[in-house]
């Protein structure tokens, strides 16, 4: 029987931008849903955050929401949200939802408009997801 001390538990690298209000607001309630601590959250917003140190590009990674996987493969918009919603205990019904065929081009619209809109939305403070 294998010690689960033993096991390296890789975790879900989540890149979001900490001075967007509503990315900060639906990261935090994921991170706070986080029982099995999967996620590693990066706030790109922060100065010691550089994007080539992820072999990404620092303007798409400021438009659109990035995760990478354990497997250290990079997953952009709606795809990082099922990802997460797959990861996560609790969220089985929003990976379902996310991953029916007939809903998914209505997600994808959904988040094309968040991320135009997303510049022009309130700012919050520079400050991590605790």
């Amino acid at each position: 029987m294998s010690n689960v001390k033993d096991k390296q538990i890789k975790k879900l690298k989540l890149l979001y931008d900490g001075t967007c209000l509503v990315c900060h607001k639906e990261i935090s309630y994921y991170k706070k849903n986080d029982i099995n601590n999967v996620l590693d959250v990066i706030d790109i917003s922060t100065d010691d955050f550089k994007a080539k140190d992820y072999n990404l590009n620092f303007d798409d990674v400021n438009k659109y929401f990035h995760l990478i996987d354990e497997n250290g493969d990079v997953i952009i918009g709606v795809d990082a949200f099922i990802k997460i919603w797959k990861s996560l205990e609790g969220f089985e019904k929003w990976h379902k939802i996310g991953g029916a065929k007939i809903l998914r081009p209505f997600l994808d619209v959904g988040y094309n408009v968040f991320v135009n809109i997303r510049p022009f939305l309130p700012k919050r403070d520079n400050c991590s997801v605790g």
